[in-house]
């Protein structure tokens, strides 16, 4: 990442299951809100008046096939400008239609400054699942606080397609900073004709040359139908 000085020129719960009948078979469609205080809970780092705020889950989502959970969450990073997020651990618990958990996985994420990503995942087992909750811890050993301007990408998708029933989204990366990177993972967020998110696919790219455009291409596991995805978003983690 290229480091730009600071000065005077620079200065949910869901709601019940939804049966989806006639245009995707075997899938059930979950409705998303943001998170509220009462999900689920990770212990939390001491905080001060000068530290960073916690890491905001803006939205998640879900769908099932069989005994597996597809699902994906937005994030953002609220310290704009100052602190950064590195490895910073989430929670994702399964609930059934009475809200007991029947499956948890964990995950973590990275965010720059101000920066909006995602998390996307599967969790296999889970034959009753209605729901899921999601829960980001706020440990104070995963902040990163710079005196920098970090620079980022920008990411924009060219073409959503399908090869049967695995939806393939092809886009571009341009990067802002001037050196290459080496290891950017890039997750679709996947979302039906209500905008509900349900679900996502990743892929990881090796290496992103800077001030370059790099174009990439990710195919999904079919988990979430091709026919099931009216719109799609694609965040990035450095």
């Amino acid at each position: 990442l290229r480091e730009v000085p600071l000065d005077d020129s620079n200065a949910g719960a869901f709601t019940d299951l939804e049966e989806v009948v006639g245009w995707v078979p075997a899938i059930d469609i979950l409705t998303t809100q943001p998170i509220t205080p009462s999900m689920l809970t990770l212990p939390a780092a001491a905080s001060s008046t000068d530290g960073p705020a916690p890491l905001e889950v803006v939205e998640h989502g879900m769908s099932k096939k069989g005994d597996t959970v597809s699902y994906a969450i937005v994030l953002r990073n609220p310290n704009e400008g100052r602190w950064s997020a590195e490895h910073m651990p989430i929670r994702v618990a399964v609930l059934d239609r009475q809200g007991r958990v029947t499956a948890t996985s964990r995950e973590m994420t990275s965010l720059l400054p101000g920066q909006t990503g995602a998390v996307v995942g599967e969790i296999h087992g889970a034959k009753r699942a209605a729901s899921i909750e999601v829960a980001v811890a706020d440990d104070e050993r995963s902040w990163e606080e710079h005196h920098f301007v970090m620079s980022g990408l920008d990411v924009s998708v060219a073409k959503s397609s399908r090869s049967g029933s695995r939806p393939i989204t092809t886009g571009r990366v341009e990067a802002w900073f001037d050196d290459w990177h080496e290891g950017v993972q890039l997750m679709a967020v996947y979302r039906d004709g209500q905008g509900r998110i349900i679900g996502g696919d990743s892929t990881y790219l090796r290496i992103v040359p800077g001030g370059e455009t790099t174009v990439f291409r990710i195919q999904g596991s079919g988990r979430v139908p091709a026919r099931a995805i009216k719109s799609r978003e694609v965040f990035y983690e450095l």
